[in-house]
Formats: C-alpha cells, sequence, structure tokens
C-alpha cells in the first residue's frame, strides 16, 4: 500500500510560505524598531538643544540686565554730580 505524501508536502509548502511571510514581517518590524530609537534618540538631542538654548538665553537676559542696571547706576551717580 502506497502512502500519498502529496497532501502533506502541500500543506509544508504552505506552512513554509507563511514562515517566509512571518520572517519577513518579523525583519520589518525589527526594521521599523531600529528607525523609531533613531527617532527618539534624534528627540532626545532636540530637547537638549531646546534646553541649552533657553539657558543661554536666560544667561544672555541675565547680561542685558546687568548691564542695564550698572548703566541706571551709572546716569544715578551722573544725575547726583549735577545735582551736587
Amino acid at each position: 500500500m502506497a502512502i500519498d505524501f502529496g497532501p502533506i508536502e502541500t500543506t509544508l509548502e504552505a506552512t513554509k510560505a507563511e514562515v517566509a511571510q512571518y520572517d519577513a514581517s518579523v525583519e520589518a518590524l525589527n526594521g521599523a524598531k531600529g528607525e523609531l530609537v533613531a527617532a527618539q534618540s534624534a528627540v532626545a538631542e532636540a530637547q537638549v538643544a531646546v534646553t541649552a538654548a533657553t539657558e543661554a538665553t536666560s544667561a544672555e537676559k541675565a547680561d542685558v540686565v546687568a548691564g542695564i542696571t550698572s548703566a541706571i547706576t551709572q546716569l544715578n551717580a551722573i544725575l547726583t554730580d549735577l545735582q551736587g
């Protein structure tokens, strides 16, 4: 009695095709994960840059305020001298 392996071979080939599709999906997901990690890294770098810019702006504001305060102090001294 001969055993007909036809249906088993057909099922095996279909299973191999499904596994290949699964493998391709896993590779695509891994690629997307890599892109997401790179994007998250870029966002973190941008946040650092924004923080640095904000701190620089605050430092610049402090310098401007100090300059204005110094100028006002000098003007007050001049006015005091003029008033005698």
